[in-house]
């Protein structure tokens, strides 16, 4: 009979794969010290709960040993089926997105906490589709459409301006009327009473943005890094583009977008439909450069993966040159 190996400061990483609905577990400790129990979304690992996120209909599991003290812990269905439509790009993936406007809200400087804008006061408030707009009208005004083609998209397009009190939801950012607001609009750029740069005029429509990670949304939070991940999918869903080049502050990182809507937890962690990243530094641009419209975002970004990076098992943290990490929705 094995003794129970029990560690107070166990480190263990799930990731669960929806086209394979399957959930992968790697746990530090040796597989010949290992009992294992599932109960609906809870693995209990010598009688330590660990979350696995999704629960598993008739769930097969299985243990394989990765090294002397690592241990991988298999759960899947007992027939998998690979669903070809769970990667789907065309819902929203950024934060604050419509369906956190319903109802009372208010919107806030997050340097001086100043009310910026109240639901009371919005006429209406809509979506928009996609921040690629803007680099699709460049597109067609550049390749000149047929008149019953993308024209009659881009016509409208261009007719992209906020009603008076309305609002328009991009992936990081608000379009609005800066008159409407009790902000100040000084040589294209918005600013709050306080002095604070809320955000900018767009010259492509003429429209101002006020900028996500700039506010606080009730009791809401905006990572800073959420624009990125808003980027990256973008860049996918147009160009179908997997590999990014980004440079900061002189560093330029190649990005590798491994794989989406990935459950992650790691170390008690959880990140629902995360962006699988795989990241190397680089002296050469590889794949797309991407332009860094605002420096912010990409600093925060960088911080993170680096962050979750070394938080996760030392097996785990590279996959040949490439270190790896994930980003949250």
């Amino acid at each position: 009979m094995h003794s129970i190996y029990v560690f107070d400061t166990m480190k263990f990483t799930v990731e669960y794969l929806p086209r394979l609905q399957t959930t992968t577990v790697y746990a530090d400790i040796p597989i010949n010290n290992l009992n294992v129990e599932l109960n609906g979304t809870k693995l209990a690992l010598n009688g330590e709960d660990i979350d696995v996120i999704q629960g598993i209909t008739k769930p097969v599991i299985s243990k394989v040993p990765v090294s002397s003290s690592l241990t991988c812990v298999k759960i899947q269905p007992e027939k998998i089926e690979v669903l070809r439509n769970a990667d789907d790009l065309s819902v929203d993936r950024y934060q604050w997105n419509i369906g956190d406007f319903k109802g009372n809200y208010s919107l806030y400087c997050k340097s001086c906490n100043n009310c910026v804008m109240s639901s009371k006061n919005v006429s209406k408030i809509m979506p928009m589709p996609s921040s690629l707009w803007y680099e699709m009208v460049d597109y067609w005004h550049c390749h000149k459409p047929h008149e019953d083609g993308p024209v009659k998209y881009m016509k409208r397009f261009n007719q992209l301006v906020p009603r008076e009190r309305g609002v328009i939801v991009g992936s990081y950012f608000f379009i609005i009327n800066p008159g409407d607001w009790n902000l100040l609009a000084v040589d294209e750029e918005l600013f709050c009473q306080c002095g604070e740069v809320l955000g900018d005029k767009d010259f492509t429509f003429g429209n101002y943005k006020l900028l996500k990670w700039k506010l606080s949304l009730s009791n809401h939070k905006y990572d800073d890094y959420n624009m990125v991940y808003c980027r990256f999918f973008e860049e996918i869903k147009y160009t179908a583009g997997r590999i990014f080049t980004l440079t900061i502050r002189e560093r330029k990182v190649c990005i590798w977008c491994f794989g989406f809507d990935i459950d992650v937890n790691i170390n008690g962690t959880i990140m629902r439909k995360a962006l699988k990243i795989l990241f190397k530094d680089t002296a050469e641009v590889q794949g797309e450069e991407l332009d860094l419209e605002y420096e912010l975002p990409y600093v925060a970004f960088l911080k993170h993966i680096e962050m979750v990076n070394a938080s996760l098992l030392e097996h785990l943290q590279t996959y040949k040159e490439w270190k790896v990490s994930y980003i949250p929705q």
